[in-house]
């Protein structure tokens, strides 16, 4: 699976069909829930590099929606490097000016936290560096703020 796979998950429910089987494809057979007083639930898939990170649907829901894919390199204590495709043709190999050159001057920097972020029109990118500029650490897919 590559990562631009996971993209049109992100907003539907954990029950919907399409979590269910998606959740199945990576060998999880519970329903992610929130414990009291957390703000998100997640879904730890180290050995695949992954992290599904579950938010409710609304204030009023009990429902949870899939919030945001975390896609992390075996940089990352504890991760194996998530093996399918990144998205938008970054690599772990490449360096934030790797990715500058591939996707363009990004829409929100946060260097400080070695954070460039890119907003597309269904979904949001976030690149985490290694410290020194190095390749990148982590990826976060997230809801494009349209779709919030």
């Amino acid at each position: 699976m590559n990562a631009q796979e996971l993209v049109p998950y992100l907003g539907k429910t954990a029950e919907s069909q399409d979590v269910t089987k998606l959740l199945a494809r990576f060998g999880v057979k519970k329903q992610p829930r929130m414990k009291r007083d957390e703000i998100d639930a997640t879904v730890d898939l180290e050995p695949q590099g992954l992290v599904l990170l579950f938010r409710p649907a609304d204030d009023k829901s009990s429902q949870l929606k899939l919030a945001e894919v975390q896609i992390y390199s075996d940089m990352e204590e504890g991760f194996t490097s998530f093996g399918g495709q990144l998205p938008r043709g970054l690599t772990f190999a490449d360096s934030r000016a790797d990715a500058i050159k591939k996707l363009g001057k990004p829409d929100l920097s946060r260097r400080q936290f070695r954070l460039e972020t890119w907003y597309g029109n269904d979904s949001t990118l976030t690149v985490k560096f290694a410290k020194g500029e190095g390749r990148i650490q982590m990826l976060h897919l997230g809801l494009a703020a349209s779709a919030v």
